[in-house]
């Protein structure tokens, strides 16, 4: 979740995904994120940008992960002004619980990847339904490992590939230190001429 302000997940209350029953008491850990933190979405969409997310979204409370609502906490009362993917960490890749912007659509009997309409053949009956071998090896690198065995950096990594065309005078070239999100967001605003 991309926050506004530099500000620690556990500070706004998203240190992990947002099952409530998993938090312990610990309001850190308990999914509720302030309308006080603002996403990056909210700011964008606030400042004319259009937003729109797909794919896993898993900050959304379990218990609020109905078509009643609220959706407060849901994609589109985030920030974004479309969404189309499932709340929660995981789905089912065959029979996914997918939620176009505040309503649950039936599937269509395709992969999953294929109703995100990224068409990877990654994925298929074989592979563990929480996320594909293939996936997780691609996504981790260039560590070893995956999101299961996190002792060489596996899984705890992902890409991020950013084009700005007469900008980033380095075409192609790869940066080998870490980064957190809560560093990319005051990039994209200065960028943006969004001030805070």
């Amino acid at each position: 979740m991309c926050i506004r302000d530099r500000r620690n997940s556990a500070s706004v209350h998203v240190s992990g995904f947002s099952h409530t029953i998993m938090s312990a008491g610990f309001p850190g850990w308990d999914g509720r994120l302030p309308a006080t933190a603002g996403t990056i979405a909210e700011i964008l969409r606030d400042n004319g940008y259009n937003t729109f997310a797909v794919g896993k979204y898993g900050v959304t409370p379990d218990e609020e992960a109905t078509d009643a609502g609220p959706f407060d906490h849901w994609p589109t009362g985030k920030g974004f002004d479309h969404f189309f993917g499932f709340l929660g960490s995981q789905t089912d890749q065959y029979k996914p619980d997918l939620v176009e912007d505040q309503a649950h659509v039936r599937p269509d009997g395709r992969h999953l990847s294929d109703q995100m309409c990224i068409r990877d053949r990654l994925g298929s009956e074989t592979f563990m339904n929480h996320y594909a071998a293939a996936w997780a090896w691609a996504l981790s690198s260039p560590f070893q490992g995956t999101k299961q065995d996190a002792s060489h950096l596996g899984g705890t990594t992902d890409p991020l590939v950013i084009v700005w065309p007469g900008h980033i005078k380095d075409a192609g070239g790869l940066r080998s230190q870490f980064s957190h999100v809560n560093d990319i967001a005051p990039t994209i605003y200065d960028l943006s001429l969004i001030h805070i």
